[in-house]
């Protein structure tokens, strides 16, 4: 019986478990990074930090690097630089580079592709073609429909958190504290994208940059038109001499009325999402134990010739 199978469905079959078991490793393996990285931030010696990795790492990691960069040869220039933008707006630059997207949009579609060929060889037909590159193609994007959705979320957590900042540092300048050092106390008393990147630009001003240098570099990493719209205030502010207490007061009250907005918005929206889960889900029910006891009445009493 398997002698009759053919051999290009063993070469899928194993394409496919490879394809993923690489994915499942790479995302397994980001998923302990931060500690691999803290167990070899004391170690000088190179030799000795990669025998310090596991056996897998050291094996499966040039796999996935070479596969990135090969991939990268072949991907158009303006993908290659849309991807890297995602990447900076999903906050994972130093999580997921480019190299390592790229390696897993081509085992995702290599996958697609093996799932596709093996509907193929089964059914075939326009039906099999049209699921050969359909599935192929949806590997190879659906990394980037996940960055969009994390660069999204990542957002609009910025927009959200934007006006409390902005409140605790008014609040710091207002009782005599730099701009400095009320970025540097609203990064210590808070968590979040907004205070990982404004704590990322202190290392940069520290480190020599300019500070409106380092405020616009943030702009670089981040799709969050409420803070653009902050750090361009704020930096006009600063070259005209303005007192940066009473920018932020009103860039603050700004914010949180565009976050109402916002909200009152969304609360808009909760009727209209609610019309088709109504419509599918509870009517229907409700119909049931509505014009269920009738129906059965009517049956019973031999209306329709029973």
């Amino acid at each position: 019986m398997l002698m009759d199978v053919p051999l290009i469905i063993y070469v899928g079959a194993a394409a496919v478990i490879a394809a993923i078991g690489l994915i499942m490793w790479a995302f397994l393996t980001q998923a302990a990074g931060a500690s691999t990285a803290a167990d070899l931030s004391g170690i000088t010696d190179m030799r000795e930090a990669v025998l310090r990795e596991s056996a897998g790492d050291r094996l499966l990691s040039p796999i996935l690097r070479g596969l990135g960069r090969r991939t990268r040869r072949l991907t158009p220039t303006g993908m290659i630089d849309n991807l890297d933008k995602k990447v900076r707006y999903a906050g994972l630059s130093h999580k997921w580079p480019t190299e390592r997207i790229l390696a897993m949009k081509a085992l995702l579609a290599i996958a697609g592709f093996a799932f596709g060929f093996l509907y193929f060889r089964s059914n075939g037909g326009g039906m099999g073609v049209l699921v050969l590159f359909g599935l192929g193609f949806a590997g190879y994007m659906a990394p980037d429909f996940k960055l969009n959705k994390l660069a999204e979320t990542r957002g609009r957590e910025i927009n959200y958190q934007l006006p409390d900042v902005l409140d605790q540092m008014t609040v710091s300048v207002e009782a005599g504290l730099g701009f400095d050092a009320a970025m540097a106390r609203v990064v210590k008393e808070d968590e979040g994208p907004l205070c990982d990147e404004l704590g990322r630009a202190m290392q940069d001003v520290q480190l020599g940059v300019r500070r409106s240098d380092a405020l616009g570099a943030i702009l670089e990493r981040t799709d969050s038109a409420d803070l653009r719209h902050f750090l361009l205030a704020l930096t006009q502010a600063e070259r005209l001499g303005m007192p940066l207490a009473r920018v932020l007061r009103v860039q603050a009250k700004e914010m949180r009325h565009k976050r109402r907005m916002r909200a009152e918005e969304a609360a808009m929206k909760t009727p209209v999402k609610l019309v088709f889960p109504l419509i599918l889900t509870i009517l229907p029910a409700l119909f049931v134990v509505i014009m269920g006891p009738a129906a059965i009445r009517i049956m019973d009493s031999g209306v329709f010739g029973g």
